[in-house]
């Protein structure tokens, strides 16, 4: 799982997203690192940024990383990759709660946005997870 962890956040577009179509152009040689690179992978999926964003965040959620301070010090490396997905997240979300990207996109991000309200019951999170 550390790896995976890893590579997700290497991976993370500048924007706080995971981009489906174009990931390898997100590379960094390490977490610190502002520059990013083509690091040759291959793979073509969709474009749909915010169902990236989504599936990007939802492994970190998963293991109890979340935007606030990690419990374990070996995951808070995590927490700003996941505050940066949160926040891209929270700044495409539509006044009536809608999420662009489609019905699938929707849904993933509006579980992503609830979840990381479910486990840090942040007051910053409750309105937008709220919004219908």
């Amino acid at each position: 799982m550390a790896r995976g962890f890893r590579w997700l956040a290497l991976h993370q577009a500048p924007e706080g997203h995971w981009s489906l179509d174009q990931f390898n152009q997100h590379a960094r040689k390490n977490l610190y690192a502002e520059k990013y690179r083509d690091d040759g992978s291959t793979g073509k999926g969709m474009k749909n940024d915010t169902a990236g964003a989504a599936f990007g965040m939802l492994p970190f959620l998963a293991a109890g990383i979340t935007h606030q301070s990690a419990y374990k010090i070996s995951d808070e490396q995590y927490v700003k990759s996941v505050a940066h997905a949160l926040n891209y997240l929270l700044s495409r979300q539509q006044e009536d709660g809608c999420f662009p990207g489609g019905m699938y996109a929707h849904a993933l991000a509006t579980i992503a946005v609830c979840e990381a309200y479910g486990l840090t019951g942040d007051r910053i999170l409750r309105r937008p997870a709220r919004r219908r």
